[in-house]
């Protein structure tokens, strides 16, 4: 992907989370991560950019991922070298502001 494509991406995503959830608090699950098949959850969180959203829930190595949009969130389809065939998926929807 070259760099255009990531920032028409990340925009994109950015726009359709403001959409949802102009507060930007979000939590997360995840479901068959890694070569463990490990399912675990994320407590509420802060993020406003599609790339702030992604570093924090994806792990930190190369990933190949869908985003499907929900009426709450995000289904994100993630595959990476401990799980190449596509089965871990992260469940990302609107929490309620976390005051800090």
């Amino acid at each position: 992907m070259d760099e255009f494509d990531w920032d028409d991406l990340m925009g994109e995503l950015t726009t359709q989370m403001n959409k949802i959830n102009p507060d930007g608090y979000w939590k997360a699950r995840v479901e068959n991560f890694g070569w463990r098949s490990l399912s675990g959850q994320m407590d509420t969180f802060k993020a406003t950019t599609g790339q702030e959203l992604l570093g924090k829930i994806l792990p930190k190595t190369d990933c190949s991922f869908r985003i499907k949009k929900m009426r709450n969130g995000f289904a994100i389809n993630n595959a990476h070298h401990d799980s190449p065939v596509w089965a871990e998926w992260y469940y990302v929807t609107k929490a309620k502001p976390r005051y800090e």
